[in-house]
C-alpha cells in the first residue's frame, strides 16, 4: 500500500507498507531540504524547506520514530478515526484515480476497515482503491 503526504496539493512524503505474514514492513520517504524539483514530474512535489519549514533530518527522524511508537499502540479503529479527522482527502474530495490503463472520477467517501480509500463514482458505484494515484480535480 502506497500513500502520499501532500502539502498544498504537492507530494512531500511517501509511505509504502506491505504485510509480510503477521508483520507490517513500512518505508517512509520525506522531502526535507530539496530546493527544487524537475518541472515534468507526474505528481508535483515539494519539500519542507520549500513550504517554509526548516527542519533537520535528525530532529525529523526522532519525531517520526516517536510518532510511530505512539500510534502503533493504538487500535486500528482509533488509527483510522484519527487519520480520517486530519486528512483533507478521505471524505468529500473530488478526485481522479489513475490505476493501470483505467481510471475513475468521483468523490472520496471514507476508508474501509483495512484503511483503503473508498470513492463514489459519478454513477453512484462505490469503489475501494487498492492501488493507483489519487489526484484532486
Amino acid at each position: 500500500m502506497l500513500r502520499s503526504v501532500l502539502i498544498n496539493g504537492k507530494k512531500c512524503a511517501g509511505i509504502l507498507a506491505q504485510l509480510e505474514v503477521d508483520t507490517i514492513i513500512a518505508g517512509v520517504g520525506i522531502n526535507v531540504s530539496q530546493a527544487s524539483f524537475p518541472v515534468d514530474l507526474e505528481t508535483p512535489a515539494t519539500s519542507l524547506l520549500l513550504e517554509g519549514v526548516a527542519a533537520s533530518r535528525e530532529d525529523l527522524l526522532v519525531a517520526l520514530v516517536e510518532c510511530v511508537d505512539r500510534y502503533t499502540r493504538l487500535s486500528s479503529d482509533e488509527i483510522l478515526r484519527q487519520f480520517t479527522n486530519v486528512s483533507s482527502y478521505v471524505i468529500g474530495k473530488r478526485v481522479r484515480v489513475e490505476a493501470g490503463v483505467t481510471g475513475l472520477v468521483g468523490v472520496t467517501c471514507g476508508l474501509d476497515p483495512a484503511g483503503f480509500l473508498r470513492v463514489r463514482e459519478d454513477n453512484g458505484t462505490e469503489t475501494t482503491i487498492l492501488a493507483g494515484g489519487v489526484r484532486p480535480l
